[in-house]
């Protein structure tokens, strides 16, 4: 018993130890969250924070009690608890930089985004981890002959507990009642799951009804449909007139809109004079997949997956192919990187694809904002000599040339924390430069809002003459007609939102927020339930 008593005594501050290990670890998540501005939801956070380290620190402990009080053998005991502790802190510690980076947490598809180098590193915090572990765990196992700060261990158990109930009590309050500088938290998190009942709570009158409909819309919305993809809705009506034009696309990696300038991009801007210029252009998503998704097929990228297991190209590419197009392609990366998986989606069924091209790069992503500006200018120096190219060999005249980019990047200019790209869904990051040069048509500027989705409407109609309304095969409309989008469906890697002209409403796997086009969190938003119920329909649509 007494052997016991000391084990159990052992692991209950060893789980403490660790809860302020986890805590200067997880500090990270509770300062992003404090630079939104000041906010009652503070006093939840800091709530929510040290509940879920505590969680995170005392249930390896839980884990072990059993065993304790089965095979009470400190060399069983002491090295699994060093085992699991390590784990978690180095966990929590990889968590914390990648939600830095990229404010997502892990996650079974994150996991699969990192490069080698960051396994490397992970090794390298799980060997500093142990150490640290094995040195307090040795430590206080000497300190466990004895009792330990009697009495103080009660206090600690009810502050611990008291933190995890009022947190979770907090955001059953605050989800009925969509109070955001709480609810928005959550994501803030990892492994957060905070107690949810709008439902219950709006029959028993604690909630307004028409609130808690928004908030199942919202959730709905979450929980995209899958199945047999139904694509394109109607077989294509195309009949286009001879001698068809050739098509140039520039898909430039991370351009976003306002880097088109004299001053970055001099080529581009020349070019911009001689063509159309669109001013308030957008890309399905905020990272390369889903970028180049919405480029080639013009549909929301929650359609990724379908296409990609089915190896499905979209219609865009099934014309150039019917019609005896030469396939030229040309990337700084590999078609089946992981990054966008080209070979299986936009090039799918391609013969001979190009998988890799030995070309020039501008080097390491830019994360300092004067490097990303030279990386511009050099990528701008490129696009100038193929479009001297094209004009020395006389293809201008004959060429639709399309310059555009998949998505861009931010600098932190809102003072959010939000940092390069796959981060957030404001403007920087998911607004681009989109030049269109159509030979016959002239030069204008235009400001209305359009999308990536637009382009495959864009030739079909007018390049492959195809009868069949846009609907049947994309989500937008020609960029040729007057539409603009009065919502969009934009994606990252783990989450996606639904824009519109003066909010964004962001669906995390946690939870969701609402965002003005600043990105300042809206405490009080009202949601549209015709555009939430369009988008949940656009994204169900081609399937059966």
């Amino acid at each position: 018993m007494a052997v016991r008593r000391r084990l159990l005594r052992w692991g209950s501050w060893f789980a403490f130890l660790n809860l302020g290990l986890l805590t200067l670890v997880g500090a990270r998540y509770l300062w992003y969250y404090l630079t939104l501005g000041p906010s009652p939801g503070w006093i939840y956070a800091t709530l929510a924070f040290v509940g879920q380290m505590s969680v995170f620190a005392y249930l390896p402990f839980l884990i072990l009690v059993p065993v304790i009080l089965l095979l009470p053998w400190p060399r069983l005991v002491l090295p699994v608890a060093v085992l699991f502790g390590t784990t978690v802190l180095s966990f929590l510690v990889l968590d914390s930089l990648l939600f830095a980076d990229n404010r997502y947490h892990l996650s079974l598809i994150t996991v699969s985004l990192l490069e080698p180098q960051t396994w490397a590193f992970v090794a390298l915090y799980f060997a500093v981890g142990l150490a640290i572990e094995t040195m307090l765990a040795r430590w206080l196992w000497r300190r466990a002959a004895q009792p330990i700060g009697r009495g103080r261990g009660r206090y600690i158990a009810i502050g611990i507990v008291g933190c995890v109930l009022a947190s979770h009590l907090i955001h059953l309050w605050a989800e009925a009642y969509y109070y955001v500088p709480v609810t928005s938290f959550t994501r803030y998190l990892p492994l957060y799951f905070p107690l949810k009942a709008p439902r219950r709570l709006a029959r028993l009158g604690l909630v307004d009804r028409a609130r808690a409909r928004e908030q199942r819309l919202v959730d709905a919305l979450g929980r995209p449909p899958g199945g047999e993809l139904h694509y394109p809705r109607a077989p294509l009506r195309c009949e286009p007139l001879e001698p068809l034009l050739n098509v140039l696309f520039i898909v430039i990696d991370a351009m976003r809109a306002d880097s088109l300038a004299p001053d970055t991009a001099p080529h581009m801007a020349a070019f911009a004079q001689d063509a159309r210029r669109f001013d308030a252009h957008y890309s399905g998503g905020n990272s390369s997949r889903a970028g180049i998704f919405s480029i080639f097929h013009g549909i929301p990228a929650t359609y990724w997956d379908a296409f990609a297991d089915d190896h499905r190209p979209p219609v865009l590419m099934d014309l150039f192919r019917q019609y005896g197009y030469e396939l030229g392609l040309f990337s700084s990366w590999p078609m089946h990187s992981w990054v966008v998986n080209l070979d299986r989606t936009a090039f799918a069924r391609v013969p001979n694809l190009r998988q890799e091209t030995k070309s020039p790069y501008p080097g390491p992503s830019a994360r300092i904002h004067a490097r990303y500006l030279d990386n511009v200018r050099y990528v701008d120096a490129l696009v100038g000599r193929v479009l001297d190219d094209l004009k020395r060999r006389q293809l201008l005249d004959h060429t639709v040339v399309i310059i555009t980019s998949d998505h861009g990047t931010e600098f932190n200019e809102n003072g959010l924390g939000f940092t390069g790209h796959g981060t957030s869904f404001s403007d920087y990051q998911v607004r681009t430069p989109f030049l269109l040069r159509w030979p016959g048509k002239p030069p204008e500027r235009i400001t209305r809002r359009t999308s990536h989705n637009d382009l495959a409407p864009t030739l079909l109609t007018e390049l492959f003459d195809c009868a069949n309304p846009p609907a049947d095969y994309a989500s937008g409309h020609s960029l040729f007609s007057h539409a603009e989008w009065d919502w969009l469906i934009a994606l990252s890697h783990n989450d996606f939102a639904l824009l519109e002209p003066e909010q964004v409403t962001i669906v995390y796997p946690s939870g969701n927020e609402v965002r003005d086009r600043r990105y300042r969190l809206i405490q009080r938003p009202t949601l549209s339930r015709e555009h939430m119920r369009a988008a949940m329909q656009e994204m169900s649509r081609f399937f059966n």
